[in-house]
């Protein structure tokens, strides 16, 4: 049995004095994705700012990549492969289109890795090519999430985190994102979604792990 990419062990968060997260253990395999499902405030947020390092008040085992990265800084995990597209998409406004997606470049390559060819990145979100000297500032909400995907795939990641992609986005919005994270499973990358609706997670994945109040409530599957 190969090794999994994370596995996480009895994780537990909290925020001051507040515990948030509860024992919450899962492994996700290479080339498998996982959706987090649960409602708002139900944690899934904090789960995935925790294994990225964004969240430091946390007690258990996270292993990504064959390395123990519980409490360390977000930068460290990120250069193992880890990366994080949080709720909002949030991007660098004052710089273009491809100048944020050369970032992402520039992070795989001080992991010693080619950047994606940014003709793959084009196919797979044609409607930044249009605007690609545009501003992100200007970029409509669908647009940001667009551009943040972008960039997060072009650094070549072993793992990309998802959280909410959904949130905010008018229904042609979400639609457009989620066939292009479709598209980057499809191309084999091992995927970790927290989403409320169960509909946009299939053609992602059929694997679920239910959050409540900061517990895992029941492992399940997207039916199509």
């Amino acid at each position: 049995m190969t090794k999994p990419v994370l596995k996480v062990t009895a994780l537990r968060a909290w925020y001051g004095r507040s515990q948030v997260l509860w024992d919450v253990g899962f492994e996700i395999g290479s080339g498998e994705g996982l959706g987090i499902i649960g409602r708002n405030g139900a944690g899934k947020s904090t789960l995935l700012r925790s294994l990225a390092g964004v969240h430091e008040k946390v007690a258990g085992a996270i292993e990504f990549s064959g390395a123990n990265v519980t409490g360390r800084p977000p930068h460290e995990i990120t250069r193992r492969g880890l990366s994080l597209v949080r709720e909002g998409a949030p991007v660098f406004g004052d710089l273009t289109i491809l100048e944020n997606i050369t970032l992402g470049a520039a992070l795989a390559k001080r992991r010693g890795l080619s950047p994606l060819d940014l003709e793959e990145v084009w196919e797979t979100f044609p409607v930044l090519l249009q605007m690609a000297d545009r501003k992100a500032g200007y970029l409509s909400g669908g647009q940001r999430q667009m551009l943040a995907l972008a960039t997060a795939l072009v650094s070549r990641p072993v793992l990309l985190l998802l959280d909410e992609p959904s949130a905010g986005l008018a229904p042609e919005a979400a639609a457009t994102a989620f066939e292009a994270i479709a598209k980057m499973r499809q191309g084999g990358l091992c995927i970790l979604i927290a989403e409320q609706n169960l509909e946009w997670l299939t053609g992602i994945t059929s694997n679920t792990l239910e959050i409540e109040s900061g517990r895992v409530e029941g492992r399940g599957s997207v039916h199509v």
